[in-house]
């Protein structure tokens, strides 16, 4: 890769993305309050008891979400993205940032302008880029994980503000090398400080605008920004 991101791809090992030991996510979660603290715990500690089944995943559509995610995970995670939410499409073709398939792809087409404008890379070869993504390791992940681009304004922020707990819970597990980026302004404002409280690094002391029109140089400098040791 040219000097934006470090290109050392040779001996990755597979992180453990359960890799923080009890005590020192429990020693973490203190400094948050109270309220956050008591979700953010129950989740950590019962996830699987709460989660959808696979049948209810694959009924709710976010088995299908979550199976192209899981295929783009990078073996050395080092950029975690986080997104607001996957993009309900109505009755429209599915779209997602790890859909293989270049639809409208507001975020997907900011990020990868972002990492690898001016290297002479195909944005438009989806596939490959998500694979060099991978590759250099960055993942995605939202901050709520079924759609809520739809909802009214109010219902979206009271969903992310939800989701804050089990999402500081998540980046704890995950603990990417370098940091976090926040890639839609809403949830900066309503998690980035519950993230820092916990020492998950974020990359960026401003909000990112999601890159839709007029938007995306915005969020394009932004992004390179953070990528900056």
């Amino acid at each position: 890769m040219g000097s934006r991101v470090d290109s050392d791809h040779v001996g990755f090992h597979r992180r453990r993305t359960s890799g923080a030991e009890p005590r020192a996510v429990s020693s973490r979660l203190s400094s948050i309050s109270p309220g956050a603290q008591e979700c953010t715990e129950k989740f950590h500690g019962h996830r699987s008891a709460v989660g959808p089944t696979a049948g209810e995943a694959l009924y709710t559509g976010e088995a299908w979400y979550e199976e192209l995610r899981e295929r783009y995970r990078p073996e050395r995670l080092r950029y975690l993205l986080i997104a607001e939410s996957p993009p309900d499409s109505g009755q429209g073709e599915r779209r997602f940032f790890y859909s293989p398939v270049l639809t409208i792809d507001n975020l997907y087409r900011a990020v990868a302008e972002a990492v690898y404008g001016g290297e002479g890379v195909d944005i438009r070869n989806k596939p490959a880029v998500l694979e060099r993504l991978r590759a250099d390791g960055f993942w995605l992940i939202d901050a709520v994980e079924h759609p809520i681009n739809n909802l009214p304004s109010a219902a979206r922020a009271r969903t992310i503000r939800d989701a804050v707990p089990s999402l500081v819970s998540r980046c704890i597990d995950l603990s990417p090398e370098r940091g976090t980026i926040i890639c839609h302004a809403k949830v900066y404002s309503l998690a980035a400080q519950a993230l820092r409280q916990t020492h998950v690094h974020v990359l960026h002391d401003e909000a990112l605008p999601f890159p839709l029109g007029n938007f995306r140089t915005r969020f394009v400098e932004g992004f390179r920004r953070s990528l900056r040791p």
